[in-house]
């Protein structure tokens, strides 16, 4: 039977706390890169959206930070985990990072946390959105699973993954029609050859 772990070994642990930090990293630096090109961008989100993710990211973010330091804290969430599944967990994660550069560089200028429009703005189809449009978000559920495998915490899950499908819920149907009245017969063209979220086969 498999070796089941009530608590991810420091190892794997260290793992987490790295690919946390390496996903905040190349979020930031991505943010940075393209903050030029954010000048004069038309934001389509109510100002109310963009402070209530900042409401409740902020405690979220707390919470993470303290179970780095003291994973026990959260102990009573824990999910007993095969050392084969953790070690998924970190496997995966290193190829989410990697989509997720992936997806950033290809976004380039046109990348922004919020739903928008800037002079300029362009319709990318290569990359990662040659199949999905939505490729970002199938990203941050890698990786959610990653996470969850690595620490077999639930609220470590739940931070990540309530939140996101919220967003999605919410956002997802407005960024389309923002992209069609934007681009008109050229997305409509994109989306029907592209999944929204998982390539589209056949």
């Amino acid at each position: 039977s498999p070796v089941m772990e009530s608590n991810p070994a420091p190892l794997v642990h260290i793992a987490f706390v790295l690919q946390f930090l390496a996903f905040a990293a190349i979020r930031f630096y991505w943010f940075a890169k393209t903050a030029p090109s954010r000048t004069g961008a038309r934001l389509l989100e109510p100002q109310w959206a963009m402070w209530l993710r900042l409401a409740l990211g902020l405690p979220m973010l707390a919470l993470i930070a303290a179970y780095f330091v003291r994973p026990g804290i959260l102990a009573f969430a824990d999910v007993p985990m095969p050392t084969a599944a953790r070690a998924t967990g970190v496997a995966l994660g290193i190829g989410g990072l990697a989509l997720l550069w992936w997806v950033q560089r290809t976004l380039g200028d046109n990348f922004h946390s919020v739903l928008h429009v800037r002079e300029g703005h362009t319709l990318v189809t290569d990359g990662p959105y040659r199949y999905v449009r939505h490729p970002m978000y199938t990203t941050f559920y890698i990786i959610a699973a990653a996470y969850f495998l690595m620490t077999g915490n639930l609220v470590i899950a739940a931070l990540w993954t309530v939140p996101l499908t919220s967003i999605l819920l919410v956002r997802t149907r407005r960024e389309e029609a923002t992209m069609r009245a934007e681009f008109g017969s050229a997305y409509a063209d994109y989306a029907a050859r592209t999944g929204r979220f998982v390539p589209r086969f056949g």
